[in-house]
C-alpha cells in the first residue's frame, strides 16, 4: 500500500483560506488499492464544491444563534471539532436545503420512537439508519431548511477522501419523510417540533 502525504487548504463558503486551516492528509495513489484506513473524521470546508442531497453537512453556529427558542438542536462540541455535533443529513428541495439532525444517542430515541408508536402506531418524527458502519438516530422531528450560506461544512471519512452517505434505500425514506413535512407545512400543518415559520422567515428574508 502506497500514500503520499499532501496538504489541504480548509476553504470557506467565499472559496477564500487561510495558512492557519491548513492540515496533512493521507491520499491514495491514483490506480493503487488499499484497505481503508481507521475511521478519522474530518470537516471539509465546502468552498466552491456543491452541496449534495444525501451526504451530510455542519451548520454554522450564527444560523443557531439567529434563532434561539425555535427548537433547534445547537452545535455542541466534539472530541475532533470544535462545535462538531450534531451534523445534518440534507435533502436539497427548490432554493433550501432541509437538514435533519442525527443522534449517536440511538437508545434514548429508540425508547422516544416506541412510545410514540404505542399512541399513534406510526411516527415518522425518527428514524435509524448506519452512517460509517455505526447506528443513529435521524431526526426529522427536528429537520430545518437552511440557505447555502449557513452551511459550514462537510462530514467527511478517512482522511478527508469519502463523504460520509447512506444506503440509497435509506436516503429514499428520508428524503420521502421530508417532503411530507413540506407538503403538510405548506397546507398549514406543522408536525415538527422546529418552528418552521420562524425559521422560512428568517433565512428568506
Amino acid at each position: 500500500m502506497l500514500y503520499f502525504v499532501g496538504s489541504v487548504y480548509r476553504h470557506n463558503t467565499k472559496g477564500t483560506h487561510s495558512n492557519i486551516s491548513r492540515y496533512p492528509v493521507l491520499r491514495l495513489i491514483k490506480g493503487r488499492k488499499a484497505n481503508i484506513l481507521s475511521p478519522v473524521h474530518y470537516r471539509a470546508f465546502l468552498g466552491d464544491n456543491k452541496v449534495i442531497s444525501g451526504h451530510f453537512y455542519f451548520i454554522k453556529d450564527d444560523f443557531f444563534m439567529s434563532l434561539k427558542n425555535c427548537n433547534l438542536m445547537l452545535n455542541k462540541d466534539d472530541e475532533n471539532f470544535r462545535n462538531g455535533r450534531p451534523c445534518h443529513y440534507c435533502f436539497e428541495n427548490t432554493d433550501m436545503f432541509w437538514m435533519i439532525p442525527i443522534s449517536s444517542q440511538v437508545e434514548k430515541y429508540r425508547s422516544i420512537y416506541n412510545q410514540k408508536i404505542k399512541q399513534r402506531k406510526i411516527y415518522d418524527g425518527i428514524r435509524f439508519g448506519f452512517v460509517n458502519g455505526q447506528e443513529r438516530a435521524f431526526l426529522i422531528q427536528n429537520c430545518f431548511p437552511v440557505t447555502l450560506q449557513y452551511i459550514d461544512n462537510e462530514y467527511m471519512l478517512n482522511h478527508n477522501t469519502i463523504p460520509a452517505t447512506v444506503s440509497k434505500k435509506f436516503s429514499k425514506e428520508l428524503n420521502g419523510l421530508v417532503r411530507k413535512v413540506i407538503r403538510l407545512y405548506e397546507c398549514g400543518i406543522k408536525i415538527t417540533l422546529t418552528d418552521l415559520q420562524r425559521i422560512i422567515d428568517f433565512i428568506k428574508n
